[in-house]
């Protein structure tokens, strides 16, 4: 039988049912009984552990794909002889079963190591950042956000962004931002921190959120100080696992939009302009984020990138009392802001 035939006869072969404990591979001859094969619930903690399947709510057709081939696999390990009386003998050979998990077992090795780095322990963080540093080390994580959850497992996707704050102006520190173009599938016209998604060359979340901060403002990497890294959170709506790199601007630099694909514009936001209790408003969306948001330099700054300045505002002993009044929708927040 052709690999074709194989793989069409073994998806009408296998019915899966994710259970609370138990896969099941069933006969493609209907009339035949059909043959279960149970497994125990340490079997689905092992591949939860081992991150070969996502989960079920964000499950896609390449995953199911997956589950697919684990089950055979599994069947084919624990019992050779059940899985020929259930007609897996001639599904897609046991050998490519085998290649495609470790495929898949090298990308989770490799994401493991990128997101092996949890702390940079720099020997010197300067003076106007170091409580800052210190307070943000031992925050909880729904100290720096509500909205975005702490992952249980690593998504496929991974991202880091660099929060990158400069000292060398008089007043206190500012940030650097961009606004993101308007036709970019995730977060478009979201101002955020630069950064983006992981590439297989970086070394850890540092790399990815200099390398992408470089590509899409200009900054030069080697001006760039990684100081600690935020707890790694979970973005539902793009469904990305992001990574906050804290990080010095030793030496700041003219900064611009290098790509008008990916970047509208680029702004060093002082954090006196975010303490001001005039640029401060709750938001709420109809997607049910509810948080802190600001209305400055003619822009809504909300969502992941909101909530990681206010938090740093309280943290760093920079903010000022603000009245937390009824939530306005992101549109009338967009009017606000001119």
């Amino acid at each position: 039988m052709s690999t074709s035939a194989a793989s069409q006869r073994w998806e009408a072969a296998v019915a899966i049912t994710p259970g609370a404990a138990r896969w099941t591979v069933r006969k493609p001859d209907a009339a035949q009984q059909p043959v279960e094969f149970v497994r125990e619930r340490r079997w689905l903690r092992d591949l939860d552990r081992h991150r070969l399947l996502r989960s079920r709510s964000a499950c896609s057709a390449s995953s199911t794909q997956l589950e697919r081939e684990v089950a055979c696999l599994a069947v084919q390990q624990r019992d050779p002889d059940r899985l020929t009386a259930a007609g897996a003998d001639d599904c897609v050979a046991t050998k490519k079963l085998v290649r495609l998990l470790k495929v898949d077992r090298s990308l989770i090795d490799d994401c493991a190591r990128w997101l092996a780095v949890t702390d940079l322990h720099p020997a010197v963080v300067p003076a106007p950042l170091t409580g800052l540093v210190q307070a943000v080390t031992a925050a909880r994580p729904e100290e720096l956000s509500r909205n975005d959850p702490v992952p249980d497992t690593a998504a496929e996707r991974q991202a880091a962004v660099l929060i990158l704050i400069a000292t060398d102006r008089a007043d206190v520190p500012d940030v650097l931002l961009q606004q993101r173009a308007p036709n970019l599938r995730d977060h478009a016209g979201e101002v955020a921190f630069p950064g983006g998604a992981r590439e297989s060359g970086d070394i850890g979340p540092p790399a990815t959120a200099i390398r992408e901060a470089a590509e899409e403002t200009g900054v030069d990497p080697a001006a760039v100080m990684p100081l600690i890294l935020l707890p790694r959170l979970h973005i539902p709506p793009s469904r990305f696992d992001v990574t906050g790199v804290l990080a010095h601007w030793r030496t700041p630099s003219p900064v611009s939009a290098i790509d008008p694909g990916e970047t509208n514009r680029v702004m060093r936001v002082p954090f006196t302009a975010l303490a001001d209790p005039d640029n401060r408003i709750m938001l709420s969306t109809n997607l049910g984020w509810h948080g802190p948001a600001f209305v400055v330099d003619g822009a809504v700054v909300w969502g992941y990138t909101g909530e990681i300045l206010a938090a740093l505002l309280r943290l760093g002993g920079w903010e000022r009392p603000w009245s937390a009044s009824s939530p306005i929708d992101l549109d009338q927040a967009w009017r606000l802001a001119g």
